[in-house]
C-alpha cells in the first residue's frame, strides 16, 4: 500500500486582533476599515463614537460610593480600581461633570479581598503588636516566633489613624495575659533546659 508524501498546503493564520491607538483592541478583519475616531478611542469610552458615554451604565457606580465600600479616599478608589482591571465607563451627562462608573460587582469582590477594619468591640478585646510586646517584654521576632508556634494568633486587621488606614496585626488580651504569667512561671521556677513549649506542655499534663 503506498502512502500520500505529499504535505498539504496551510495558509498562515493571520493575526484576528488589530491594536488600537489608545490600546484598544479591534478583530483585523479583511476589508472592514475602523473609522479614525474608533481607533483612537480610549478605554472606557465609546468605541463607536470615541466619546464618552453620556448615560450611566446600570452596572457601575460612581468613584465615590466606591470608595464608601472600599474605605479609603476617592483619589486611592481609582488609584486601586485602575490597577486591579476593573471595568469602567466614563459617563459625561448633560450639565454635569465628567465622571467614572465603575463595575459594582468587581468593586464589591475587591473589598471582600481587603482585610478587615477594626471593630469597637475588636479594639476593646484585642491590642496591638507594640502592646502585646511590651506586656511580654520579648522583641518582634520573638512575637513572630510565637505565632509560628501557635503559642499566639494574630488577627489582621486595618485600623484607623490621623493618615487614613493602617493594616496592622491585633492579639487577643485574654491570650497575651495568659502568655506572660506562663512567661514569668517558665522564667522563675522553670528548668531552663526546656523551651517554654515544653514547659506549657508539662504544665498542661499536670
Amino acid at each position: 500500500m503506498k502512502t500520500n508524501n505529499k504535505h498539504t498546503y496551510c495558509p498562515p493564520v493571520l493575526s484576528r486582533k488589530l491594536v488600537g491607538i489608545n490600546g484598544s483592541r479591534f478583530y483585523n478583519i479583511p476589508g472592514v476599515i475602523y473609522p479614525e475616531s474608533v481607533l483612537k478611542a480610549k478605554p472606557g469610552y465609546n468605541p463607536r463614537t470615541g466619546e464618552a458615554y453620556h448615560t450611566p451604565p446600570a452596572w457601575g457606580i460612581d468613584t465615590v460610593k466606591a470608595a464608601a465600600i472600599l474605605h479609603c479616599t476617592p483619589s486611592a478608589a481609582r488609584l486601586s480600581l485602575h490597577q486591579h482591571r476593573t471595568r469602567f465607563q466614563v459617563v459625561q451627562e448633560e450639565g454635569k461633570q465628567q465622571q467614572i462608573y465603575w463595575s459594582r460587582k468587581q468593586v464589591e469582590q475587591l473589598a471582600s479581598k481587603r482585610i478587615p477594619i477594626a471593630t469597637e468591640s475588636e479594639k476593646g478585646e484585642y491590642i496591638s503588636t507594640t502592646a502585646a510586646m511590651k506586656q511580654l517584654g520579648v522583641t518582634r521576632t520573638s512575637m513572630l516566633r510565637y505565632v509560628e508556634r501557635g503559642l499566639l494568633h494574630g488577627e489582621a486587621r486595618r485600623i484607623r489613624t490621623r493618615c487614613g488606614l493602617r493594616s496592622t496585626f491585633l492579639y487577643a488580651k485574654e491570650e497575651v495575659e495568659r502568655l506572660a504569667a506562663a512567661r514569668e512561671a517558665w522564667k522563675n521556677g522553670g528548668d531552663p533546659m526546656r523551651t517554654l513549649e515544653e514547659f506549657l506542655d508539662s504544665r498542661a499534663e499536670s
